[in-house]
């Protein structure tokens, strides 16, 4: 099989859409961030990355829960 480009994005958008943040993380996280000062004048949430952490990871103290998985996430 020969991999183009396409064929690659398309994979990176599948395994990206598997491990998806749910909005609600999301905005829970990002209104944390504003409240905090830490984000930038003129950035918004689609500016930020957010992700899933477990016990041991980077960010995992300041980590949200949702259902029974905890997300954390950096503008």
């Amino acid at each position: 099989m020969k991999l183009t480009e396409a064929k690659l994005k398309k994979i990176i958008q599948q395994v990206l859409s598997e491990s998806e943040v749910p909005q609600e993380a999301k905005d829970k996280l990002f209104a944390r961030m504003k409240s905090k000062g830490q984000v930038p004048e003129g950035e918004g949430i689609e500016d930020a990355e957010f992700w899933e952490v477990e016990e041991g990871d980077f960010g995992f103290k300041s980590a949200v829960k949702v259902g029974d998985k905890y997300y954390y996430g950096e503008i």
